[in-house]
């Protein structure tokens, strides 16, 4: 995975932040692309490391409260957070 990828992640996740209460189609699409940041990280220090270093994990870190009140979200975020730091 390029760094041009991560870029477009990051700005995608920032864009659905900014967003996320006016459209359900943007809260899809940030549930969609944290899952999919999940599995691309999984047992891969690459990755883990240019998200750290491009500030999504800290991005993700700081999404709305909903992420850690609503088990739904929550089944969605703390399993991507596990594998942006497994083994890292």
């Amino acid at each position: 995975m390029s760094g041009d990828t991560i870029n477009i992640v990051s700005h995608v996740v920032r864009y659905c932040k900014k967003n996320y209460e006016n459209n359900g189609d943007t809260k899809q699409l940030l549930n969609e692309t944290i899952v999919l940041l999940g599995y691309l990280s999984l047992d891969n220090s690459h990755l883990q490391a240019k998200v750290y270093d491009q500030g999504l994990l800290g991005e993700l870190c700081n999404l709305p409260t909903k992420f850690i009140m609503e088990k739904t979200l929550v089944e969605i975020l703390m399993p991507t957070l596990c594998c942006l730091v497994h083994k890292n």
